[in-house]
């Protein structure tokens, strides 16, 4: 890295924990139902929100035409994540995932899937990925995030 600066990174137990603080109102906890996080790996990149703006600019998977049940919410934020997966190998000096997958929940038309990740700064936020990176709604805090009941994030 230039200047020796430090890539920011964070174990799994301290992403889960950040995820269940930060998304706590968010998160589907109901009488034996709890909202499940699966984290693949032991140690992730917290990407900065440039970074992700820049990628998504990139990837232009919200150039891609919906298709109810087959190109639908989940299969472009699976595309997304897999974009971000694919520039880990870009990156050599990188050696971490990112801190980015797909979470589902409810939106209010319903149930939705969208990414989800966490960045350098800290804070969680989502991604719309069927939005362009610079369009209303495309990149959200959890407070403008309409999608609640979440019931699982896969990162």
């Amino acid at each position: 890295m230039p200047g020796g600066s430090i890539v920011p990174t964070l174990g799994d137990f301290d992403l889960e924990t950040a995820l269940r603080k930060q998304l706590d109102g968010k998160l589907r906890c109901t009488a034996g139902d709890e909202c499940r996080i699966y984290l693949a790996d032991e140690h992730y990149w917290l990407t900065p929100l440039k970074d992700v703006v820049d990628h998504i600019v990139r990837s232009k998977i919200y150039d891609i035409n919906y298709r109810d049940e087959v190109m639908d919410c989940d299969d472009f934020a699976t595309l997304l994540e897999a974009r971000f997966i694919e520039s880990q190998w870009i990156n050599q000096k990188r050696q971490l995932p990112h801190a980015f997958g797909v979470v589902w929940g409810i939106a209010p038309g319903g149930g939705h899937a969208i990414n989800i990740m966490l960045n350098s700064d800290g804070a969680v936020r989502f991604v719309e990925p069927q939005l362009p990176a610079d369009a209303d709604g495309a990149i959200m805090t959890v407070d403008t995030c309409d999608l609640s009941d979440i019931w699982m994030i896969r990162i």
